[in-house]
């Protein structure tokens, strides 16, 4: 009997502190870092057919990844639900062509993404200090495309720009050090960036790991 009371009381404690950690603060800010996948790039072969759509022979090198980073906070209404808001930037697809033909021409092209987000976080305690949360919401965001060509002296640039709102979503855990100190990882999904006509469109990933303070 007293080894059973010793072992409630222990779990008791653990999941006590853990449910405390999550509850005692309620607003919370942090910062995270970490890589982006742009998911709809060109392959190279791809982006060499649309040159030679405009007629021109062309090698390229396409670079879909980056790194990205996140400034975020919210509030949380109990130890399961919180609403939260977050400003990233999602990094840059950047592709590299050398053309042949019909001039000798470096072409640089790069496609940007940041946008701010408002999601709802519904969260799940698991004890010994762990969290692990989804998140669903809405996000704004801002794509920039740009080219630049060099042909000996010569050199011409072109840019388009679009923004607009879609869905977002995302999983992650965080660890609680103490009741103001956590560590975050997660993964978001930032859907339908960009637009077809102009700057072309893409969801991104977001993996990435930060701290937060709650107080």
């Amino acid at each position: 009997m007293k080894k059973q009371l010793f072992h409630i009381t222990l779990a008791t404690a653990i999941f006590g502190s853990s449910a405390a950690f999550a509850a005692n603060a309620e607003w919370y800010v942090g910062a995270s870092g970490g890589a982006t996948k742009v998911k709809d790039a060109p392959s190279s072969s791809e982006f060499d057919a649309d040159l030679a759509a405009l007629g021109l022979t062309a090698r390229s090198s396409v670079d879909d990844t980056d790194t990205g980073w996140k400034l975020f906070g919210g509030y949380n209404f109990s130890p399961n639900f919180a609403v939260e808001g977050s400003y990233a930037d999602l990094g840059e697809l950047s592709i590299k062509s050398r053309v042949t033909s019909p001039v000798a021409a470096t072409v640089n092209t790069s496609w940007e993404a940041k946008t701010w987000t408002l999601s709802v976080v519904g969260i799940l305690p698991l004890g010994y200090n762990f969290d692990v949360f989804g998140k669903v919401g809405m996000h704004y965001w801002d794509a920039d495309l740009s080219a630049t060509a060099t042909s000996g002296a010569s050199a011409a640039s072109a840019s388009d720009d679009d923004n607009g709102t879609d869905l977002m979503y995302g999983i992650g855990a965080d660890y609680n050090f103490t009741n103001n100190f956590a560590l975050r990882v997660e993964w978001e999904l930032y859907q339908n960036i960009g637009d077809d006509n102009s700057t072309g469109e893409s969801d991104v990933d977001l993996w990435s790991a930060g701290v937060q303070y709650s107080f």
